[in-house]
């Protein structure tokens, strides 16, 4: 594929016994774009181009520029399913607006240290059945705000200590003692500090 051509689609091709003098497969020169499926190739690619492969026999795929993935997640980067990736070759997370305009909370699971992962959204739920600990959460992005929704149970009286990654000038909280009732918790992460920042807390719902 060369001469800048775009939107070429080859699918279900197979290179048996390729002359000695074949060094490729398919080559996509750069300015090219391509869509490749369903092939067993015997000679290596030589994609310079922007190239997606899907169902490779010879055991590879790639995804070029961004992937949709479950619960509205999208990626972006390049990754070879041929070989283990290196980290700077694994596909990074970006939350859009139009994924996050209106997020449902996300259930956490209540435990001794209650862990977060940042990466599913930005409300986040929970029932304390004791007295607990909020871990620092896990995969932030850069200015994150996050939302804690702190239950207390049919109990009630359940304590919450911070994690080492969340505080500054909100560096602890008492929680509403009542059984049932619930307080929310605001922190903004700043990665170049790596740190969650809590900038508000509100009790007594």
């Amino acid at each position: 594929m060369t001469g800048s051509a775009r939107g070429v689609s080859i699918f279900g091709f197979a290179e048996n016994t390729p002359a000695a003098s074949a060094t490729e497969s398919v080559v996509v020169d750069p300015g090219c774009s391509a869509t490749l499926g369903d092939f067993s190739n015997v000679n290596p690619l030589s994609l310079a181009g922007y190239t997606n492969i899907t169902n490779d026999t010879a055991g590879g795929s790639v995804a070029t520029g961004f992937v949709y993935g479950a619960g509205s997640a999208l990626y972006e980067g390049t990754v070879s399913g041929g070989t283990v990736p290196t980290q700077d070759q694994h596909l990074t997370r970006k939350d859009y607006v139009d994924a996050k305009l209106d997020p449902a909370p996300v259930a956490l699971t209540d435990a001794p240290a209650i862990a977060t992962d940042a990466a599913l959204g930005s409300h986040f739920r929970v029932t304390l059945g004791g007295n607990r600990t909020l871990g620092t959460p896990a995969h932030p992005t850069d200015g994150q705000r996050a939302v804690w929704e702190l239950v207390q149970d049919a109990t009630g009286n359940r304590t919450l200590t911070l994690g080492p990654g969340l505080g500054s000038t909100i560096s602890s909280v008492t929680l509403s003692t009542g059984a049932n009732r619930r307080d929310f918790l605001t922190a903004v992460h700043n990665a170049e500090k790596n740190k969650w920042y809590v900038v508000d807390f509100v009790k007594g719902y």
